[in-house]
């Protein structure tokens, strides 16, 4: 049940994330998930399917990635996403990775053990 609880949360911070916050935030804030979870900082990625993890058309998802490589955030390279600056990511993304990642930035969520009583 809990980790139910944990899915709709992150589910539905991404939803506000997607209709409140620019393409480029919500670009760096999935890079930054993306990166968190999978350990690594290279990635083999399409825009299509950027696309669909940002909720952004693939013309604004291209513009925003060249926003945030031009910033010196990523590199990218036929299909070769590299994040070079996790700080970058950090400065550019909105609040919701905080939200989402359960990073100490952020009061705790009231579904953390913490929290329980």
């Amino acid at each position: 049940m809990e980790y139910s609880q944990r899915v709709m949360h992150q589910l539905a911070q991404s939803a506000v994330c997607n209709r409140f916050h620019t393409s480029v935030q919500r670009l760096a804030r999935w890079l930054l998930l993306t990166a968190e979870r999978s350990e690594t900082t290279r990635f083999e990625l399409t825009h299509e399917f950027v696309s669909q993890m940002v909720g952004a058309p693939r013309p604004v998802v291209s513009q925003s990635a060249s926003a945030l490589r031009h910033l010196g955030a990523i590199d990218y390279r036929r299909g070769i996403l590299t994040i070079l600056s996790t700080e970058k990511l950090h400065k550019y993304s909105c609040e919701c990775f905080e939200v989402i990642s359960g990073t100490p930035k952020r009061e705790a969520s009231p579904l953390e053990p913490a929290q329980r009583k």
